[in-house]
């Protein structure tokens, strides 16, 4: 019996798709981020940026306004 190319080739097909299907099934099941995510977290950091200015203005405004 001769072993010819087309059973090596079909063996590795499917092996090829194994790896596919496979692949697919973890992206598919791999918890996934909303489009917001990025913009959320722009948002709050200027969020975080803006009330750390404000306490140190207010600091600094309250301490000029005891010194007199």
């Amino acid at each position: 019996m001769k072993v010819g190319i087309h059973r090596i080739a079909v063996s590795i097909y499917i092996a090829g798709m194994d790896a596919i299907f496979d692949e697919l099934s973890n992206a598919l099941t791999a918890p996934r981020g909303d489009a917001w995510s990025a913009v959320r977290t722009f948002a709050l950091d200027l969020a975080y940026k803006l009330a750390g200015g404000l306490a140190i203005g207010l600091g600094i405004a309250i301490g000029h306004a005891l010194a007199g």
